[in-house]
């Protein structure tokens, strides 16, 4: 059983536009619409070596914003002390960069709701010392998000340990069984604009000029 209580912290941000790993971030939901409405879940992000890095980019659009996860402590190594706000080139934000699990713990004083995989690796899949962080956040009771495309579900492993300690695992990746996808509807045409219904699409189109040679 762990030690750290759960957080359970109410939290919002207001909503901005994020130009920095914006695929990643609608892949992983990090800013749906309407998610001001749901309880914000509380998160560490693994970026060893890599935050403020290319490579880092999911841990670096969640620490820039998420509606979704409030972020607690980014784990990196290479930069323990420093404000992830900062190295990111922005205003100080509070949420410190630590030296590994233990120590982000520590200092967060309570067991996260989610630990977060937040890097990108060539391989897009886990090391073997990444499999044994990932294994150790769920033995403590954490639930983890998993973006790489390597599914962690379907890992023997990573199923059991997740059933024995009643945690989720998303791989975010993974695409939705078929019984699940959605086929084109037509309720595009339900959607207007201010004036009426895409006048305003209608009209350049309409005023829209033929390419000259």
């Amino acid at each position: 059983m762990s030690v750290f209580p759960r957080a359970a912290i109410p939290y919002s941000q207001a909503a901005h536009h994020s130009h920095v790993a914006r695929n990643d971030s609608a892949n992983l939901a990090w800013s749906r619409t309407g998610c001001e409405h749901e309880q914000v879940q509380t998160a560490v992000v693994y970026c060893e070596a890599n935050f403020g890095a290319i490579d880092g980019k999911t841990a670096n659009g969640l620490v820039r914003h998420s509606e979704k996860y409030k972020i607690l402590a980014v784990i990196d190594s290479e930069k323990v002390g420093l404000d992830s706000g900062e190295v990111l080139g922005e205003e100080p934000n509070a949420i410190p960069i630590c030296r590994n699990l233990a120590t982000a713990l520590a200092h967060v004083g309570s067991l996260p709701d989610y630990f977060i995989f937040g890097m990108a690796p060539a391989s897009g899949m886990l090391s073997p010392h990444e499999r044994g962080i990932v294994l150790e956040a769920i033995d403590l009771g954490m639930n983890v998000v998993n973006g790489l495309h390597e599914f962690l579900n379907d890992d023997p492993v990573f199923a059991a340990a997740s059933a024995a300690k009643n945690v989720e695992i998303l791989d975010i990746r993974k695409p939705r069984a078929k019984k699940d996808l959605r086929l084109f509807s037509g309720r595009i045409t339900d959607v207007t604009c201010h004036e009426s219904p895409c006048s305003a699409l209608t009209a350049l189109s309409a005023n829209a000029q033929p390419p000259t040679s």
